[in-house]
């Protein structure tokens, strides 16, 4: 039940994106690696409709709110 609370607490972009790489970079070399994972993160920028990145940066550099890798940024 936590973890189902902590998923839903997530960016449901990011969530997506983070299992389609976890599950096609097994079989790939480093070079391959780099450019599918930036090549992930455009689109998971483009595709974003919430602008997590940007409402998260916005709570850590501008509200002082948000410590990374400790908590989540506050969603909408």
């Amino acid at each position: 039940m936590k973890l189902a609370k902590l998923l839903l607490a997530k960016n449901p972009q990011v969530y997506k994106s983070v299992k389609e790489v976890m599950h096609h970079l097994r079989g790939m070399d480093v070079e391959q690696a780099t450019d599918y994972l930036k090549a992930k993160e455009m689109e998971m920028r483009f595709l974003d409709r919430e602008q997590g990145r940007t409402e998260g940066m916005k709570q850590f550099l501008d509200d002082k709110a948000y410590r990374p890798g400790l908590e989540t940024y506050k969603r909408g």
